[in-house]
């Protein structure tokens, strides 16, 4: 509703983040404006993510755009777990493949972004379109699709720098030129129609966090144990900085699989190093969760473990949601979501690292 709103008011020269136009969205979710403490629905994201509302903005009847944009999204998460399966070249068996499927459809992580509506399912799709893009050596696609993925830039930004890291230590230019060409130009091209837009966004970047719930572990953390619960988030947010120097030197000059295996733990990491974000965005992490599957698949009895692995997320993550959601406050999700996938992510990354170790030091027969 707010980026319906926003686009089509924008359309007429109105900015989308304007009082007027959340005014308007309050009205249309609560019938009056917003109470303290409520969802002001301000935009948040950069002007130019408007580009992929604009289709659904030009729908006049507000019921009819949201279940086009529902279906668009739900067509987007089929498309992301077939990409998974392209980019790490991963080909399960039919038994393992029925349960990815029902996974892929009827994951938390997949249906909670169609009920809300939420745009990272596009910028997931976006993010590996352009690493599928890469892997088959098409820089300019890559770049530009990268650049407009930017437009959420809490989910993009670190996977981004590593990107641009390991593309500058290959002397790949011709994506940097892409990539940094079509961001100057987008954001130049919204400065065009609201020329004060980045100072206007970010107004709405530093108040969303007072309406919202917890929006870093150390904040979800700290709402369970307000004594240690922010320092313990701290050490985390250290660890994992820490972790991610020592990995991203990895990446230079190295080849496609180093990279995306970094780039995996990198997307991981993004989650839980104190950038705002929400579990409702964990749809991004789909690329090292099939990373994981498929380490999984290659030891013995592999069909079993998938099964099993994917059988407990689509289960364990419904579980966990249903008994722990606040429905005084319109179903919000617990913060204790923030942390079942990402840990059994990172389990299994560290997992595979640990069997490729293994692998590396099998001398190898004469």
């Amino acid at each position: 509703m707010t980026h319906w709103v926003g686009t089509r008011a924008l359309f007429h020269g109105e900015s989308p983040y304007s009082k007027s136009v959340a005014l308007r969205v309050q009205t249309l979710f609560y019938g009056r404006p917003a109470q303290s403490g409520e969802n002001e629905f301000l935009d948040p994201y950069l002007i130019y993510m408007e580009v992929i509302f604009a289709p659904f903005a030009l729908i006049s009847d507000y019921t009819v755009a949201r279940a086009v944009w529902m279906t668009f999204l739900g067509l987007s998460t089929i498309a992301i777990f077939i990409l998974s399966l392209k980019i790490t070249d991963w080909k399960p068996g039919i038994g393992i493949l029925i349960f990815y499927l029902l996974y892929c459809v009827f994951g938390y992580h997949s249906v909670r972004p169609i009920i809300n509506g939420n745009v990272t399912t596009v910028i997931t799709l976006l993010i590996l379109t352009s690493i599928w893009a890469i892997q088959n050596k098409k820089e300019p696609i890559a770049g530009l699709l990268m650049a407009v993925a930017m437009a959420k830039p809490n989910l993009t930004l670190l996977p981004m720098l590593l990107l641009i890291l390991w593309m500058v230590s290959l002397k790949r230019w011709r994506f940097i030129v892409w990539f940094s060409g079509s961001l100057l130009l987008l954001v130049l091209g919204g400065m065009l129609i609201i020329p004060n837009w980045p100072l206007q966004n970010l107004g709405n970047l530093l108040r969303y966090t007072s309406y919202n719930p917890p929006t870093t572990i150390a904040a979800a953390l700290e709402q369970w144990n307000p004594v240690y619960g922010h320092w313990i988030g701290v050490a985390i947010y250290t660890i994992i900085i820490i972790f991610l120097i020592v990995e991203w030197r990895k990446v230079l000059r190295a080849d496609f699989q180093i990279f995306l295996s970094v780039f995996s733990v990198t997307l991981v990491a993004n989650q839980w190093l104190g950038i705002s974000t929400d579990p409702g965005n964990f749809i991004i992490l789909t690329l090292p969760l099939v990373l994981v599957l498929k380490s999984l698949n290659e030891l013995p009895n592999g069909s079993a473990w998938v099964c099993t692995s994917l059988s407990a997320l689509l289960i364990g993550l419904w579980v966990v949601f249903l008994t722990t959601v606040d429905r005084t406050h319109g179903n919000l999700q617990s913060p204790i979501m923030f942390f079942p996938l990402p840990i059994f992510i990172i389990v299994g990354l560290f997992f595979r690292r640990h069997k490729l170790l293994i692998k590396a030091k099998v001398p190898v027969p004469e």
